[in-house]
This record gives structure tokens, sequence and C-alpha cells, in this order.
């Protein structure tokens, strides 16, 4: 809140215990109830077209990175976390546009935790479908439904975009996180340290199976607003007493 303060908000509101509570209070209270003459502009996260050109610049960077380093512009396997799939979906459309330029396979890994796991529950009932409830510590990933395309992307992803779906849990992502803090000095959302888990546990030899010491692999770290060095410690506690 301190953050959104200074960068010049000036009243901040912090309601719910995941995104989506806080979203539906946003939607109900500020935006539904509007008069005839509007005034609130609500910006998605996540479901919007705009969201998803942005996010995918990032591949472009990737690709100018990966060049000034001699190696290949495109990546062979791409990490990252999914609530809403904003993200996600800024990936498989920056994929989409560089693979026009050479023909070859991406691996998408799409990650969640278990109980925000919303995009690998509509993979399992066949069809867009929506959690119960968050029942996840990582809040920022708590969309209960994921946004359409999406889902259209995990089913039926551009050519040359292979996507897989993996959920782990609050505590591998807890150990993603400690794994930054301890090796890279950043602090990371438990979002975030998902995906980096993901990348170094041994999971992504499962859903890669030719995975290599030449593969180049790119976790996608986001989401450093929402931790505190206090959390980190009880994550480390909480590890230590054995959270699995």
């Amino acid at each position: 809140m301190s953050k959104l303060r200074a960068a010049g908000a000036t009243e901040v509101l912090q309601y719910g215990e995941s995104w989506f509570e806080a979203d539906t209070f946003l939607r109900e209270r500020f935006i539904s109830n509007q008069d005839e003459e509007g005034g609130n502009i609500y910006v998605p996260p996540f479901d919007h077209e705009l969201v998803w050109e942005g996010a995918s610049g990032m591949i472009e960077e990737i690709k100018e990175q990966l060049l000034a380093a001699g190696e290949e512009g495109i990546p062979d396997v791409v990490v990252c976390s999914v609530g809403g799939g904003g993200l996600f979906n800024g990936v498989v459309s920056g994929l989409e546009r560089v693979l026009t330029e050479k023909k070859k396979n991406v691996h998408v890994v799409a990650v969640e935790t278990d109980g925000a796991d919303s995009l690998a529950h509509s993979l399992r009932q066949g069809r867009l479908s929506s959690l119960k409830a968050i029942m996840s510590k990582a809040t920022s990933l708590g969309a209960l439904c994921v946004a359409e395309k999406t889902f259209a992307n995990a089913v039926s992803p551009p050519d040359g975009v292979l996507v897989s779906s993996v959920v782990c849990s609050d505590a591998d992502a807890a150990r993603g996180v400690l794994r930054l803090v301890d090796e890279m000095r950043l602090q990371v959302e438990l979002a975030c340290g998902v995906s980096l888990e993901v990348a170094v546990n041994g999971r992504l030899k499962e859903v890669v199976p030719d995975l290599n010491a030449e593969t180049r692999v790119v976790v996608v770290v986001c989401g450093g607003s929402n931790i505190t060095a206090e959390m980190i410690t009880e994550y480390r506690r909480h590890l230590e007493e054995g959270w699995n």
C-alpha cells in the first residue's frame, strides 16, 4: 500500500483474502452501482487484449537478450505462473509472433499452486470452469476462473507452442521464494516462487522430456509487491517444521 501511495495514489483500499474477493468488492462497490455519469474505471488485471499485448513484449526482449549473449533468440522452454492468465496469454502471443520467423517448438509451462489452480481445474473438467474457493496462500493467483482466452490458449495453442499445466503445493512455492532470497537476494511472492521451484526441482523434466543441459529455459520472475522479510522468515520456519 505504501508503494501505491508513493506512486501517487491518494487512497488505497485493501480488501479480502484473495484477488477474487478484492475484485468482487471493487466491482460491487465502485463499478456496478455507479450513476449514469459514471466516473470510476475498471482496469482488469488479466482479462483484456491490452494486458496480453503488454505482457507479450517480454518475448521480444528475451529474444534480444539471448541473441546478445550469442544464443538462438527463441527459448526452448518458458515457465510462467498463472492466476487469471494475463501473463500466460502474453507469453503465448509473443511466441506466436517470433515463431513465424523460425519454425520450432517452444514449451510453455503454466504453473499454479494447489488451491488456486483454476486453469488446471478447467483442463480437468474439459471446459472453462470455476473453483469453489481459493485455498492457496498464493493469493495473487486467486482467480476463481481464468480468462476464456487463457483456457483456449491452453487447449489449442498456436502452432509451435506446446502448453503443459503444472500444479505445486504452497510449500513448493515457498521453497522457490527462499531460493531467490538466498541465491539472488530477490524477494518475491509465492505466486512467483512456484515457477522457479518447478524449474529446479525435477518437475520440469516430467513435462519436457527432452530437457538437457543445452535447453534454453526462461523462468518469468514476477510478483514482488505482497511480500516482506517477515513473511519469508515465516515460510522458512514452516518448511523447517515439515511444511509439505
